[in-house]
């Protein structure tokens, strides 16, 4: 799993979370906060933009979902953990879904071109959840809650969606698994290779809108 250095977590509960204290899970009780850490890598998954991605773009904000599944890839690369809680149980693999609001940056723009998108756009809100497959008992999902990121999207030929924490760039709150002490203390991410076309340097994406993106990989880790 990837280390990160120089980071500052605001703990915070992402919306919709449940608050619970490590546990035996069983009849009567919720599932268990798991503590150490996962990662998977992701297997594929679907995602969807609107107002959709256009050379000059719309006023007003960029929204996004996705959706993708997590477990062994073909090449063999597979879930890695090291969980001290519930001792024995393994990451298999399992989901993660998000959505979020791109705004456009203090410099203006339209949120919705593709040049503002891969480039000085803004994450003003961002979330997902991971839902672990396990070998043994099941646990609480790991969540994660941003505000005012910024460049989160990057790529040469196709985009490259980053959520995860960059010193100085926003604020992440955190809940769930792999989020609480002694767990170490990096915030959990999300990487996604996407499909959304690149715009090409000094240019512009071609026609759109793009609306609709599939996601051929990437990475979710905890911590």
């Amino acid at each position: 799993m990837r280390a990160r250095l120089g980071l500052a977590v605001t703990a915070l509960l992402v919306p919709g979370a449940i608050l619970v204290t490590p546990g035996v899970a069983g009849a009567g009780n919720p599932p268990p906060i798991a503590i150490g850490g996962a990662g998977c890598p992701i297997q594929g998954g679907k995602g969807t933009l609107s107002p959709g991605l256009t050379p000059t773009g719309k006023p007003g904000p960029l929204k996004f979902h996705f959706a993708a599944k997590l477990g062994t890839l073909p090449d063999g690369q597979a879930c890695s953990s090291n969980i001290t809680f519930p001792a024995g149980d393994l990451v298999t693999g399992g989901t993660v879904t998000g959505s979020g609001t791109y705004v456009a940056s203090a410099f203006g723009g339209n949120p919705s071109s593709c040049v503002d998108f891969d480039g000085p756009d803004v994450l003003s809100t961002g979330k997902f959840t991971i839902k672990w497959k396990m070998t043994g008992a099941a646990i609480v999902p790991t969540g994660a809650l941003f505000t005012d990121f910024t460049n989160t999207v990057a790529g040469t030929t196709t985009d490259q969606i980053k959520m995860y924490f960059f010193t100085g760039t926003g604020t992440e709150g955190v809940s769930g698994s792999f989020t609480t002490p002694p767990s170490p203390p990096f915030p959990p991410s999300v990487i996604l290779d996407t499909t959304i076309p690149s715009p090409p340097p000094g240019g512009s994406c071609v026609a759109g809108p793009y609306k609709k993106f599939t996601i051929t990989g990437g990475t979710v880790e905890a911590p």
